[in-house]
């Protein structure tokens, strides 16, 4: 599929609004978190191969960051998505 079809496909899906659900977000993390790890070795075998850096430093730096995150935002979607308590920043100093 072309580069503009799968644009535009992302750009009508996401008109449909259906993101704004904290529970469709809250399922979509869940799948990328089990896409990591499901890819774990094909991930550290990429990024050996790119940039020469070892399975230690590439969990250290790279996967370990992302799995944190996607827990931290599975933890506390429903609190940052109602919008009120301001706390968005804290979420990025993780």
């Amino acid at each position: 599929m072309e580069f503009a079809k799968i644009f535009q496909s992302q750009k009508e899906f996401f008109n449909t609004h259906q993101t704004k659900d904290v529970a469709f977000r809250k399922e979509t993390l869940l799948k990328l978190k089990d896409i990591l790890k499901g890819n774990e070795q094909q991930l550290y075998d990429a990024i050996y191969k790119d940039f020469r850096k070892g399975t230690f430093d590439t969990f250290l730096t790279e996967l370990n960051l992302v799995h944190k995150e996607i827990n931290f935002f599975l933890k506390n979607l429903d609190k940052l998505a109602n919008g009120k308590n301001g706390q968005l920043d804290h979420a990025f100093s993780i």
